[in-house]
């Protein structure tokens, strides 16, 4: 029986592990990361997509490409193991700036011509894993949005108060480099 407990909770902390990669993956533009928590033939519902992962990462780099940064926060997450598969629900909270000059279109359909703006939304992300060969991977996301808001950009004392060093959305950040 202890076992058992014992081996819960070390699933629970890689499956927990697996969905912060996630947000970094996407935070640091690291496309590589993000398609290695998906199993091959995983699939996607969100944010107007739906099929399978591996061109939801290729949708999601695209719509990524359009931000200046992004930052992506888990909060609650509940983790469920039924042997070999797993269910998870996380909520998420992300940030999103959009430069004045990107183009209003698509996803950034709202987006204010001239304006910075940030664009905060927040939802949860329903996953379903499964553990394959000992290692725990997703085989359906479903991102659900609860809400969303739009204001302008407005960076008070920001130069201020950021020093160095500071994120980058490639392998220069010092994630990779430390």
């Amino acid at each position: 029986m202890r076992y058992d407990k014992l081996q819960v909770l070390l699933d629970k902390q890689e499956i927990g592990e697996l969905l912060h990669t996630y947000c970094r993956a996407l935070d640091r533009c690291d496309r590589a990361m993000l398609e290695s928590i998906f199993h091959p033939e995983s699939t996607h519902e969100m944010s107007g997509f739906n099929g399978s992962s591996k061109d939801f990462c290729g949708f999601a780099f695209d719509a990524l490409a359009t931000f200046q940064y992004s930052q992506h926060l888990l909060g609650n997450v509940s983790i469920s193991i039924d042997g070999d598969n797993a269910k998870a629900d996380s909520y998420f909270h992300a940030y999103h700036r959009i430069a004045a000059d990107t183009a209003g279109e698509g996803l950034l359909a709202d987006h204010t011509a001239g304006v910075d703006e940030d664009l905060f939304i927040a939802g949860r992300y329903i996953d379903k894993l499964e553990r394959r060969h000992g290692t725990w991977k997703i085989i359906h996301r479903c991102g659900v949005l609860d809400w969303c808001r739009w204001e302008h950009a407005e960076d008070r004392n920001f130069l201020n108060l950021r020093a160095e060093p500071y994120g980058k959305r490639d392998k220069s950040d010092r994630y990779y480099t430390v």
